[in-house]
């Protein structure tokens, strides 16, 4: 999992780690997210514009998709619950070809 903090242009924090006994590539998506959102409150960020490759993730969270998968729903919950604490959040998808920044 990879996930880059940037504020105003400048990467704040890289965060890499392999997640242990995660199923799927879409339970890998939420926490990626989840991890996000914990470090920008940690940070003290009130305004997120969280971007991510994946659609599933970014819609569910959203509210524009429904959430079919068991193992999914409670990821989506504590993602949103994490969201409830920042004053704007903008969701946005992007494409993986323009997801590239790399990790050091």
């Amino acid at each position: 999992m990879g996930v880059i903090l940037i504020d105003n242009d400048v990467v704040v924090n890289e965060i890499s780690k392999e997640l242990e006994g995660i199923g799927t590539n879409n339970e890998a998506e939420y926490f990626a997210l989840i991890e996000r959102l914990q470090h920008a409150i940690n940070l003290g960020w009130k305004d997120v514009c969280i971007q991510g490759d994946s659609r599933l993730v970014i819609d569910q969270v959203a509210g524009s998709w429904s959430i079919n998968a068991d193992n999914l729903k409670k990821l989506n919950a504590e993602a949103k619950e994490l969201i409830k604490r920042f004053t704007s959040v903008k969701l946005e998808w992007i494409e993986r070809e323009r997801n590239s920044k790399s990790l050091s």
